[in-house]
C-alpha cells in the first residue's frame, strides 16, 4: 500500500514531459516527497508509467487537473442504483483529468496485481460516476469523456470507454 502512495504522490507533482529522473530531484530538493516515499519509487518504472499513451496525451493538450474533488448529486435512477427519483449525492476525487483535443481525458490510478477485466469490471461503477462529475462539472456531454484506469504497479492502461 505504501509503495502505491508513494507513486500516486509522485503523478500528483510530476510536471509531464520532464524525464523521470529529474523530477525525482526536483522533487527531492523541493520536499514534495519524503525521503520514506522517494525510496519507494523505481525510476526506470517511473520511465514506463510517464510513457503510457495517457499520459503522453495528457501532457500534450491543454489544461491538467490534478485530484480534484467534487459532488454529485444524481438520483437513483441516473445512477443506476435503483428505479426511483431519490437524491443520492456522491463524494470522490478525479486523480487527473486532462484537456485534449477528442475532450476531457479522466484518469485513475490504481495500484494493483489483479488482471485487467478484473479491474475494468470491479471500478466500472465509480468510473462511470467520475464520468457524469466531469461531464457537469464542464458541461459537456458524457460522450465526449473518456476514461481509463492507470494501473501503476503494472505499467498498464485500461481503456473504460
Amino acid at each position: 500500500a505504501e509503495e502505491g502512495i508513494a507513486y500516486h504522490a509522485f503523478l500528483q507533482h510530476v510536471r509531464f514531459g520532464a524525464g523521470a529522473g529529474e523530477e525525482l530531484a526536483r522533487m527531492r530538493a523541493e520536499g514534495l516527497l519524503s525521503e520514506d516515499r522517494l525510496a519507494l519509487l523505481d525510476e526506470e518504472k517511473l520511465r514506463r508509467i510517464l510513457a503510457l499513451p495517457s499520459l503522453r496525451e495528457a501532457a500534450a493538450g491543454g489544461r491538467v487537473l490534478r485530484e480534484q474533488t467534487f459532488l454529485l448529486s444524481l438520483t437513483a435512477r441516473e445512477a443506476g442504483i435503483a428505479e426511483t427519483d431519490d437524491p443520492i449525492v456522491f463524494q470522490g476525487a478525479v486523480d487527473l483529468l486532462a484537456e485534449t483535443r477528442e475532450g476531457w481525458l479522466l484518469l485513475d490510478y490504481k495500484f494493483s496485481s489483479r488482471s485487467d477485466d478484473a479491474l475494468r469490471s470491479g471500478y466500472a461503477p465509480q468510473i462511470a460516476l467520475y464520468k457524469k462529475a466531469v461531464a457537469k462539472a464542464m458541461r459537456v456531454s458524457e460522450d465526449t469523456v473518456r476514461a481509463r484506469i492507470l494501473n501503476i504497479a503494472q505499467c498498464r492502461e485500461i481503456g473504460m470507454d
